[in-house]
């Protein structure tokens, strides 16, 4: 499946274990918490057809003075206790891993919609449920409360429109694929009940599909492969 287009900005991030860098959005004293985009996968492989899951990974882990020189131009430093360890700084997670160096672990949404349909109808339903920064402000709103608005270090905007830009080749994909489709149906449709030569009627109405790569070929969107920490 094609790997998510990672982003180009200019803001810090925390390294993750393997790669696939993290943003940090809130901090608690000398601990970050930092958030990517995991996977989007159909929703058929959960029990749950015509959905499609969108996953984001949340990672806690050591300052390790990657906001050093913000700290040192601060007029006023806010003092805030270093927590106790890097999962229960942030009470309203659960962990799937932990250890001194970084707790992570994955939260994600089901959204109706299905980016492998043949059906246009399915791939537009997806878009208009996470189009629009619909589905990053969804994200942006639970980050916010496993965080705490008094720990953000950055502004909810910034936050979504991180994700925003994590999810626009995925939006961007599903948008071209669902005009695709519309176009190969409607191809469909206009020569049903049309004598002609074979090659000719197919190559009309599956050839500008078989230049994408094979007619039955199903949208590639999903997955950030690699590091899950």
């Amino acid at each position: 499946m094609a790997t998510l287009k990672k982003q180009t900005t200019d803001k810090k991030f925390m390294p993750g274990t393997t790669g696939n860098p993290y943003f940090p959005f809130a901090r608690k004293g000398n601990v970050l918490l930092g958030v990517r985009l995991q996977s989007v996968s159909p929703g058929e492989s959960y029990g749950a057809n015509d959905t499609t899951y969108f996953t984001l990974r949340l990672r806690s882990a050591p300052e390790k003075g990657l906001f050093a020189e913000e700290d040192a131009a601060k007029k006023v430093v806010k003092l805030q206790k270093d927590p106790e360890n890097l999962w229960d700084a942030w009470p309203g997670v659960e962990w799937e891993k932990k250890s001194p160096e970084r707790a992570s672990t994955t939260i994600g949404v089901f959204e109706r919609g299905a980016f492998k349909a043949k059906d246009p109808a399915k791939l537009n339903e997806l878009i208009s449920h996470i189009g629009d920064s619909k589905l990053a402000s969804k994200f942006t709103d639970h980050l916010v409360t496993l965080a705490g608005e008094e720990n953000l270090i950055c502004r909810r905007s910034e936050l979504r429109a991180f994700l925003d830009e994590a999810l626009s080749p995925v939006i961007d994909n599903l948008t071209t694929h669902a005009k695709k489709q519309e176009e190969f149906v409607a191809e469909v449709q206009a020569n049903i009940g049309t004598v002609a030569m074979h090659a000719a009627l197919i190559k009309k109405t599956f050839g500008a599909k078989s230049q994408e790569g094979g007619a039955h070929e199903e949208a590639e969107i999903a997955d950030i492969e690699g590091d899950q920490d």
